[in-house]
């Protein structure tokens, strides 16, 4: 219904009209019509369009297939042009591209380490399938890769579990099962098929490394980290003691453990330690330490210990949350037995004369009276000797009963007698072995 020739018409025109691409040697129906201002004439006619033999399409004067070394089951082919060719088509086990009009194809998706043969066929203007040629190739060996790293890992504590935090993270390439570990917490989780997981046990308030590892039958394959840093829950509960004792001998010394179950107790400052008056309740000399154990030489307004007085020692502890727990503990003050051995100034030998000089036997006094203080009695008021004058019985009878509140003592002696070497010597030794 294209093609049409106009008549020649009063004013000598004509039109010609051209159509392309009809089969050779192919009839066609034409349908003509003129109309003019009064009339019109139309018609048919039957045209055949002339029948030209077109030639077979040669084949690719060359192939070549290479595999791809960086693309896993790629291979690209390339040809020669074919006489007479107007398109080809590549085909090969399991593959036939389309319509290619260039001459080279890249063919992608076959499978590893596999021999196929390149076929590339020619094609004439009217589609008929002409020479062809082809190539051999190999694709290119893959070994088994190891798992790939999730592209992404998050984690986030639990707000209500003391402890314990959840993960997520994205499936990857490759991959068998996958695998946790906190190396700070030496931990490490079982197979897990999935992409997420729970984790309980850790400290609170501490911030963990975290690893997700991929796995296949190789081993283990990449990673992929993030630190979580778990809840902090606040601890309300106060530190207890386990023990504490204290003793007077000397001086008053205490002693003492404690504990927390919850957040610990804190580094630095952790006790602190005070001590009353005499028989009291006022405390003072207070001070922080990490030691657990105090010594004191005076009472809590730094005053002299008195012995046979009664002190409380008071010890607070605190653990990290600021919570503290206090106790208290009391001993009886014992002034500290006499240092060292005294002995008289010259040897007393018994069963002959001796001699007794007055500083000689006042400083005796004056040790009777150093372990009179140990033991809690006053100072005994003693006659002193003087040098130039004798020696009374009254003066050796108040040495015996000052002794004698200690420990058990000889007779009395008798005015007008002699005291022998052995009866001062007894004296002396009496005094020394009193604990």
């Amino acid at each position: 219904g294209n093609l049409r020739t106009l008549p020649t018409n009063s004013n000598g025109r004509s039109n010609t009209f051209t159509v392309y691409g009809l089969n050779p040697g192919q009839l066609y129906s034409t349908y003509w019509s003129v109309r003019t201002a009064s009339n019109s004439d139309s018609g048919t006619d039957v045209v055949r369009t002339k029948n030209v033999v077109v030639p077979t399409a040669g084949a690719p004067s060359w192939v070549s297939a290479e595999r791809s070394e960086s693309v896993r089951g790629q291979i690209y082919v390339d040809w020669g042009t074919g006489t007479d060719a107007n398109y080809y088509i590549v085909s090969t086990s399991g593959f036939q591209s389309g319509i290619r009009y260039t001459t080279g194809l890249t063919v992608n998706f076959l499978q590893e380490n596999t021999q196929y043969y390149i076929t590339v066929t020619s094609y004439n203007v009217n589609g008929q399938a002409g020479g062809s040629r082809g190539a051999w190739v190999t694709t290119k060996y893959w070994p088994p890769p190891y798992a790939s790293a999730p592209n992404y890992l998050s984690g986030s504590p639990d707000l209500y579990v003391s402890g314990r935090i959840s993960l997520s993270w994205s499936q990857s390439y490759d991959t068998d099962y996958f695998r946790v570990i906190i190396p700070a917490a030496g931990y490490e989780s079982g197979n897990i098929y999935g992409t997420s997981a729970t984790v309980s046990g850790l400290a609170e308030g501490t911030g963990y490394l975290v690893y997700v590892y991929a796995y296949n039958n190789l081993g283990q394959g990449g990673g992929a980290t993030t630190i979580v840093t778990t809840t902090k829950f606040r601890d309300t509960t106060a530190p207890y003691f386990n023990s504490i004792n204290a003793s007077g001998d000397g001086n008053i010394y205490v002693s003492f453990s404690a504990a927390d179950s919850g957040s610990g107790l804190r580094p630095t400052s952790t006790y602190y330690i005070e001590i009353s008056n005499a028989n009291g309740t006022t405390y003072g000399q207070g001070a922080y330490t990490t030691n657990r154990y105090r010594t004191f030489t005076t009472n809590g307004q730094g005053g002299a210990l008195i012995n046979g007085s009664t002190y409380r020692v008071r010890v607070t502890v605190y653990d990290n949350e600021g919570n503290s727990a206090t106790t208290t503990t009391s001993a009886v003050y014992k002034q500290a037995r006499p240092e060292g051995e005294w002995s008289w100034h010259s040897t007393k030998t018994s069963g002959q004369p001796y001699s007794l000089t007055a500083a000689e036997w006042n400083s005796f006094c004056t040790r009777i009276n150093q372990f009179r203080i140990y033991k809690g009695h006053g100072n005994y008021t003693f006659t002193p000797a003087a040098n130039g004058q004798p020696m009374r019985a009254l003066q050796i009878n108040e040495a015996r009963t000052a002794i004698n509140t200690m420990t058990s003592i000889p007779n009395t002696v008798t005015a007008g007698y002699d005291t022998s070497a052995s009866y001062i010597n007894n004296l002396r030794t009496l005094l020394e072995s009193i604990n």
